[in-house]
């Protein structure tokens, strides 16, 4: 074999190598930032559902006590499946999930005032993001009437 075809074959081999070690440069962070965006995603479908949440469950509590000073159910309105059912991203059934919704009266003013408070626990998927929720997701929502 001549000295011209051993160095050809030496350089194709570096070339090959080189794009190689670029394409693991770049594909890396290309996949950490399209995870983090995937989690950030659904940071947001997830506080966007707990938001819907509140609301509908607001809505449900006035549509079930309206006009009356002591709601039907007791002073704090259940959570229906209903509420829940709109909220299909959601698990209801998991440890730290809390739906709480309370109605009160001000007589003086002959105010109603029904709030709901939910708390949804959340966890990102990548460890850089792990020290900004510990406790998860606390979403409330006032209605005076």
């Amino acid at each position: 074999m001549s000295r011209a075809s051993n160095s050809r074959c030496a350089s194709s081999l570096g070339q090959a190598g080189t794009s190689s070690l670029e394409f693991a440069l770049v594909a890396i962070p290309l996949v950490f930032m399209l995870m983090a965006g995937m989690d950030l995603g659904r940071y947001f479908i997830t506080a966007h559902s707990l938001h819907t949440l509140v609301d509908e469950s607001v809505r449900a509590a006035v549509v079930n006590c309206f006009n009356q000073r002591t709601c039907a159910y007791g002073t704090a309105v259940p959570t229906p499946a209903v509420v829940w059912a709109k909220v299909p991203f959601l698990n209801s059934s998991l440890t730290g999930v809390s739906l709480t919704a309370s109605q009160s009266y001000d007589s003086g003013t002959g105010i109603r005032t029904i709030t709901a408070t939910a708390t949804y626990p959340f966890a990102f998927i990548l460890p850089a993001w792990t020290g900004l929720f510990t406790t998860g997701i606390t979403e409330t929502t006032q209605l005076k009437y």
